[in-house]
């Protein structure tokens, strides 16, 4: 199923019904038997995660309670909605406003991508802030802060959730989480240290560049939740720059490798973060 396929099928979960059921039927796919849910409550008790105690993953119980799906759904209904009218804002606003327009998708698309495998509350921010800059520092030093509350850290849950560690998740494994050929990749593939969010680091926009082109050029299995999370804080920063720095957003401009790769990550949000948020490709 392709990107085109996924959007067409995005838009028929508006309706709260049609969310209802891909809801069961991504619980079926995901966790097949009642142990997978149990070995994903297992696995979810050996997770640090800060202060957020009223986070856990949705179980086959929770599945089984109908007015509790019923509230997720007109939730997922609500967040899809949300999402297809700022992706249609969009393609139909000028250059200088899409990143502004794109961000507000993809929180959207994140925040119906986490409701589908954990129960929470309410999101009160999008997890992430932008940094005010010192003294002469470029627009590539420009840092985000990752908090512990909010859509962010809730999509990287939700990665955990589904077995996919991330740079961003609070577990231990050192770096992100890939396998590599020897007979393909060099005898030391890079590693990339881990940002967990309990930690709530800062990392600057230069430094995200480089780690998304790194994700891009390894030909390991990568798993996809550290393209996708890199590159929600490479649009978070862009779209934030777009917004309340016009000088720095017209360097963004001028620079011909810096607006390629941005490109770049746009493409990628509808040919591989979409059917992967969407449908779970790496799982199914």
């Amino acid at each position: 199923m392709g990107s085109r396929d996924c959007l067409a099928s995005l838009l028929s979960l508006k309706a709260p019904e049609n969310a209802r059921e891909y809801l069961y039927n991504r619980h079926k796919r995901v966790f097949p038997r009642v142990d997978s849910y149990k070995d994903a409550a297992k696995r979810w008790q050996q997770y640090p995660f800060g202060a957020m105690k009223n986070v856990r993953p949705i179980l086959d119980s929770d599945i089984a309670d109908l007015e509790f799906t019923k509230k997720i759904a007109e939730k997922l209904s609500f967040d899809i909605s949300r999402f297809t009218d700022f992706l249609d804002g969009y393609a139909r606003v000028a250059e200088d406003i899409k990143p502004v327009m794109l961000h507000y998708a993809v929180i959207y698309l994140l925040d119906f991508f986490s409701r589908t495998y954990l129960k929470y509350g309410q999101n009160l921010s999008h997890g992430v802030k932008m940094m005010p800059r010192e003294g002469k520092e470029t627009v590539l030093e420009t840092k985000v802060k990752i908090l512990d509350v909010g859509v962010f850290p809730r999509a990287v849950d939700a990665f955990y959730a589904t077995r996919q560690s991330s740079l961003f998740s609070n577990d231990d494994i050192t770096g992100i989480g890939y396998n590599f050929s020897a007979l393909i990749e060099p005898a030391n593939p890079p590693r990339i240290p881990k940002l967990k969010y309990c930690e709530k680091p800062q990392v600057t926009l230069g430094r995200l560049l480089t780690v998304y082109r790194t994700l891009n050029g390894l030909k390991a299995e990568v798993t996809m939740a550290n393209k996708i999370l890199t590159g929600y804080l490479i649009l978070f920063l862009v779209s934030s720059i777009s917004r309340y720095k016009a000088k720095d957003w017209f360097a963004v401009r001028q620079d011909r490798d810096l607006s390629n790769r941005i490109e770049l990550l746009n493409f990628n949000f509808v040919s591989e973060w979409i059917p992967e948020l969407f449908l779970q490709m790496s799982l199914v």
